[in-house]
């Protein structure tokens, strides 16, 4: 790869594509990025032992809060993601350089920093077969002769079919745990990792959905977190289509930018979140 004369840390390669030269040179006019960011599934108090013990109640009660997520702001994350470098990680911005960083994780969104990589099994062998394990319903099975379009995963209007609405009061015990592992599921791929095209909720994370719930706190689920980002950031910055998506924590890095960037941030009232 050759070095850029002007800044010898950013390789030229990388200017091919990017957006933030598209828009320097006037080539092409670039619409906002749009963030897939899911909105949770309906919380049933029920669940709270459950995501406590896993160690993400934290989290859960900031995303299911009453006032709900924030609305994306598509053009100031747009503006930030036109700056980004995939040699760096870092925004490169006429002030100088920023970043996310595993600090801002875990101030921001309360996940841990420490512990185990996450990491799993990645073949989709039986991954129907562990859906119905895990949850109780099974995937539907395209027809014979019919090529599947969906191999990563079931799709986020599918999981809202099935688990939308919470169990019914005085369901049992078990039906209420799966209800609480198909809301991790969806938090996990639909807010924490979520791909950048697509509505497709991961079959990827259904090992570790399924371990025991307090061996999911032993998790560095906030790298993770920011190591999921800066990957699709790398990607986001190259997207030029006018449908092209955002993927990552969207919540995380716009509430970063209201922290360090504090340009037009909405006001910020009391907190009576508990936990």
């Amino acid at each position: 790869m050759a070095r850029n004369p002007q800044y010898p840390l950013l390789e030229t390669f990388y200017d091919e594509g990017h957006r933030g030269k598209i828009l320097e040179e006037r080539t092409q006019a670039l619409k906002p990025l749009r963030p897939r960011t899911h909105s949770p599934l309906a919380w049933d108090e029920r669940c709270a032992n459950y995501i406590r013990r896993a160690g993400f109640l934290p989290l859960a009660r900031i995303i299911t809060h009453e006032e709900g997520i924030a609305m994306m702001d598509n053009a100031a994350l747009t503006a930030l993601v036109d700056r980004w470098r995939p040699e760096t990680h870092s925004f490169h911005l006429n002030a100088g350089e920023m970043t996310v960083t595993l600090e801002d994780v875990a101030m921001i969104l309360g996940l841990p920093i420490d512990g185990k990589a996450v990491t799993g099994n990645i073949a989709p062998n039986g991954w129907k077969d562990r859906v119905e394990t895990l949850v109780g319903q099974r995937p539907p099975d395209v027809p014979e002769g019919t090529k599947d379009r969906r191999t990563t995963g079931v799709s986020a209007g599918w999981l809202a079919e099935h688990f939308g609405h919470p169990p019914p009061p005085g369901a049992a015990k078990d039906m209420v745990e799966r209800y609480a592992r198909a809301w991790l599921w969806h938090m996990l791929a639909g807010f924490l990792f979520p791909y950048g095209s697509g509505n497709t909720v991961s079959w990827m994370w259904l090992d570790a959905i399924s371990e025991d719930w307090e061996l999911l706190r032993d998790y560095s689920w906030g790298l993770a977190t920011l190591a999921w980002l800066y990957r699709q950031l790398c990607e986001a910055c190259r997207r030029t289509a006018d449908n092209s998506n955002l993927g990552g924590c969207a919540l995380l890095l716009q509430i970063w930018m209201w922290e360090r960037i504090p340009v037009a941030r909405p006001n910020r009232g009391p907190s009576d979140v508990s936990f």
